[in-house]
């Protein structure tokens, strides 16, 4: 069973779709001078019924070029589906200062697994936090 974030219902993700998930995002970012790493309960725990927290962090903070990025993650099959104002104005009625940058996006896309094997990742839930 999924969860639903306006009005949408987002499949479950498993530690292993999540890995193969991570390293073909990291593979389509590298060439923009990202990396992106794995946080949260599907790390700690295995699995989430909500979302895969995903970390997006610079190559160079010296270097950093949001556009391209953007393409990327839109390149990959990521759409965004709550903006980083909307999900700060959540924090913010549940009396929270956090000042992270995240956004929350739906996967619309099918990716190799470890094995070779094809893994869909359509109407998955994805939260990125951008490092910067």
């Amino acid at each position: 069973m999924g969860h639903s974030v306006r009005g949408r219902e987002f499949e479950p993700w498993s530690r292993e779709e999540a890995v193969a998930f991570c390293a073909s995002l990291n593979e389509a970012l590298v060439p923009v001078g990202y990396y992106v790493g794995m946080t949260g309960s599907v790390l700690f725990r295995g699995s989430s019924d909500n979302d895969l927290d995903v970390i997006v962090y610079p190559t160079s903070t010296a270097r950093q070029d949001e556009v391209a990025l953007r393409a990327a993650l839109a390149s990959f099959g990521l759409v965004l589906v709550v903006d980083r104002e909307r999900v700060t104005r959540a924090w913010r009625r549940m009396k929270s200062l956090d000042e992270k940058h995240v956004e929350v996006y739906e996967c619309l896309r099918e990716v190799s697994g470890p094995h070779g094997e094809d893994v869909f990742f359509l109407r998955y839930r994805v939260d990125i936090f951008f490092l910067r």
